[in-house]
């Protein structure tokens, strides 16, 4: 995974001296693209050359930080994490959902039925899995009532889970999730410490 989009996108924007490199992904991409072209004007080699390096140092920086370079390292890794580590995580969430309402690859739901006139429907709704309530099955069971539980399932889904159902992880690297957090809670930091 890159820090940087190479697909599933319709406008990359990229800084670089003098302005931005748009980059479209898509034929929406390349629509919009059109519509401002009498406000835009093709990018400079050195320009070009410019988003390469930052591109680069970005990456290189992530991989020296952050970066587990295999599946096999990110279960190594996140096994070796005692669940103290996630208490200690759960001693500052404040259990805002922050996280997972600005994460673009969360999807979790709730359905339930609800009456309407003299029928029912079924309706599906984006439902936090940090939730308490979440977890709870019949009889009102859970299994894992405390919030380390639901925190460590979270980064256990995200970094391992999704990785060997899919080959990449849940996390985009976008950085929604540390800036919507009221704890200061870093995915970041958690990669950081599975090394």
């Amino acid at each position: 995974m890159k820090p940087y989009a190479e697909g599933g996108f319709d406008l990359n924007m990229s800084r670089v001296s003098g302005g931005y490199v748009l980059e479209a992904g898509s034929d929406r991409g390349k629509e919009l693209l059109t519509l401002i072209k009498e406000f835009t004007e093709d990018a400079s080699s050195s320009q070009l050359e410019e988003r390469q390096k930052k591109r680069k140092e970005v990456t290189k920086r992530l991989e020296e930080k952050y970066v587990i370079k295999s599946v096999a390292e990110i279960k190594e890794g996140v096994n070796s994490l005692e669940d103290e580590y996630f208490e200690g995580l759960a001693g500052k969430c404040v259990e805002c959902f922050g996280c997972i309402y600005s994460c673009p690859t969360c999807y979790c739901f709730y359905v339930f039925e609800e009456s309407e006139d003299e029928t029912w429907r079924r309706v599906r709704i984006w439902d936090p899995c940090l939730s308490e309530a979440f977890q709870r099955v019949a009889a009102g069971v859970n299994p894992r009532a405390k919030l380390a539980e639901r925190l460590k399932q979270r980064f256990f889904h995200k970094l391992v889970y999704f990785v060997e159902r899919y080959g990449e992880g849940a996390c985009a690297g976008c950085g929604r999730c540390v800036d919507a957090c009221l704890a200061r809670i870093d995915i970041r930091e958690v990669i950081g410490v599975m090394k």
